[in-house]
């Protein structure tokens, strides 16, 4: 299964891409269609770092394809992608931690998100930073 998910990790994004693209493009018609419903449940906090995610899926989705890498430099390309993926991560966490205590759906994702950012960590120690980033 890991060997999969690295063979095909630039895919995986790419739809992880599209289905935000679709999730944007629906909250943007619901704040067009519904705006006094919309606006008044809208915390700006949200509304900046969440539409600066956005910002990063599209950085990421712009430079997943190997001339981006040859364009940017293997270096900055991969300090771009890590920052970014790390950036959603804690976008994520942040969204469904909030709920976590009245909800044991948002609990539940928010200990697969920080369990999978144990692992990550725990692997990046065990088998050392190059090694993972490098893949």
């Amino acid at each position: 299964m890991t060997r999969w998910l690295l063979a095909n990790r630039r895919y995986i994004g790419l739809s992880f891409a599209v289905s935000h693209v679709a999730h944007g493009l629906l909250i943007v018609e619901l704040a067009r269609r519904f705006p006094d419903v919309f606006w008044p449940h809208v915390d700006w906090t949200a509304l900046v770092f969440g539409g600066f995610g956005y910002v990063v899926i599209a950085a990421l989705t712009l430079t997943s394809n190997d001339y981006a890498v040859v364009r940017l430099g293997t270096h900055v390309w991969r300090r771009l992608h890590t920052a970014g993926i790390y950036y959603l991560w804690f976008i994520f966490v942040v969204t469904y931690g909030g709920p976590a205590t009245s909800s044991s759906f948002h609990a539940l994702m928010t200990l697969v998100f920080l369990g999978a950012w144990g692992l990550r960590l725990a692997s990046r120690r065990m088998i050392g930073w190059t090694a993972v980033s490098g893949s």
